[in-house]
């Protein structure tokens, strides 16, 4: 999840991106094993081969080669657990419903229980900038009121975390640009932090249906949300067009490959693909019909990850 804003490091990503194989959408959907029967929440790569995954029933699993065998264990039996984020090779974080948070300093070998006293939360979306320094957000029920969304940030490790003020409601997924900007989504709203997280700033979106998921890359943005919620940016966030798509499914997940190409998915295994920056849609086939709950995009592959334990990955570039 991420975007630039000063000239060096602009330079940087566009002679990186000259460089990358560019991007084949040809081939089909393979699937990858997973023995567990829980939907899957989250997922988070350290390399090719490396991976951590996080389940609905309170799991986290790692493969070591790229899935073809996985370790699992138990965090809290029951507990949804929601999302997963490495730092680095040797500092992960886990965090998920009824204030669940979870931390590992030795590559995921063992992990210590930090979760919160409220035990009401939601922590639904967690972004570390470095192992010291993150952001979650999530949404706790307030006494007669609807749920609130709001934000939390540590800056010693999630050893402790200071609440922010409240945003709003219907928080979505947190999105990384640079490990210096943060978006996320909530009603009516794009909520900004150009500091890591210290302060926030919203721009209003007039679009009719929650948000879910953002990504920006240079001056494009696409973002997605509930009952087929797409549009696209060509200011990098500032304005929203509203495209149709030929789906009502709610819509979770959003990558860009390139400026130009990007994917989405959700819901009733519903993937698609743009190659004009947002503005135009095309289904991918895909035989395995399940709700997808995360994308990410790791070395040449694109994995889709979600319900009753399923993975797919399809090869992006040759």
């Amino acid at each position: 999840m991420t975007t630039i804003k000063n000239a060096m490091r602009t330079t940087l990503v566009v002679l990186t991106l000259l460089c990358l194989p560019p991007v084949a959408l040809a081939q089909g959907w393979e699937t990858v094993d997973f023995y567990i029967a829980e939907d899957i929440t989250g997922i988070d790569f350290l390399g090719p081969d490396t991976a951590f995954l996080v389940t609905s029933g309170g799991t986290i699993a790692r493969t070591f080669d790229a899935g073809v065998t996985w370790q699992a264990r138990v965090l809290e039996a029951d507990i949804p657990l929601e999302d997963i984020e490495f730092a680095d090779s040797n500092h992960g974080f886990v965090c998920g419903r009824n204030g669940r948070f979870f931390m590992s300093n030795d590559g995921g070998l063992t992990w210590q229980n930090y979760s919160l006293g409220d035990t009401t939360d939601w922590l639904l979306s967690i972004e570390m900038i470095d192992a010291r320094t993150g952001v979650m957000v999530g949404m706790k029920r307030k006494e007669f009121n609807l749920p609130e969304g709001y934000t939390l940030r540590t800056t010693n490790g999630g050893r402790s975390w200071d609440e922010q003020k409240s945003r709003g409601a219907g928080y979505g997924e947190l999105f990384n640009l640079d490990n210096r900007i943060l978006y996320f989504p909530s009603y009516g709203r794009l909520q900004g932090s150009l500091d890591q997280g210290k302060t926030w700033s919203d721009t209003k979106i007039d679009l009719p249906k929650p948000g879910r998921e953002v990504a920006i890359m240079d001056r494009t943005g696409l973002l997605v949300g509930n009952l087929g919620l797409c549009a696209y940016s060509t200011d990098a966030g500032l304005t929203w067009t509203e495209v149709t798509l030929d789906t009502q499914a709610h819509l979770t997940s959003v990558l860009l490959l390139t400026p130009q190409v990007g994917c989405i998915a959700g819901h009733e295994g519903v993937i698609m693909f743009t190659r004009d920056g947002g503005k135009t849609w095309e289904r991918d086939a895909v035989d395995k019909m399940f709700d997808i709950y995360d994308l990410v995009e790791v070395g040449d592959w694109l994995y889709a990850v979600g319900s009753e334990g399923n993975i797919i990955r399809k090869r992006i570039r040759q």
